[in-house]
């Protein structure tokens, strides 16, 4: 008896369309592969002044204390350490209380958001 020939099992595209859509898809994963993640340095304006964070470091001993590098309309500034339990900070070893709703409370409230516990000051 002679073998049947193989039939394939009914495909929801034809052949010619799959291929498409496997050549599309693999387009855009190597498309999304190659595009550089964002890095965004949180800003705000502060007194007309654009202030970023630059680089952060936390006090592995105070974990309330943050030593910040800032970036003030694009000028980086001296690193200053934030002490967000007192409300105060010091650059150059002069100790200033914070403003109210000034840098010191939008810096503490900012990094207080990204530590990994979650708490708020």
């Amino acid at each position: 008896m002679p073998a049947l020939p193989c039939r394939q099992t009914a495909s929801i595209l034809p052949l010619q369309w799959q291929n498409w859509l496997i050549g599309a898809i693999a387009v855009l994963f190597f498309w999304l592969g190659l595009m550089p993640q964002a890095i965004a340095a949180p800003c705000r304006t502060i007194a007309g002044d654009r202030i970023c964070i630059e680089q952060i470091t936390r006090s592995a001993k105070n974990h309330w204390e943050y030593r910040l590098t800032l970036s003030r309309n694009g000028q980086r500034q001296t690193p200053a350490i934030y002490n967000c339990r007192d409300r105060h900070w010091q650059q150059a070893g002069q100790s200033q209380a914070f403003v109210e709703d000034g840098l010191g409370d939008w810096l503490c409230r900012t990094l207080a958001g990204r530590s990994s516990e979650g708490k708020r000051v």
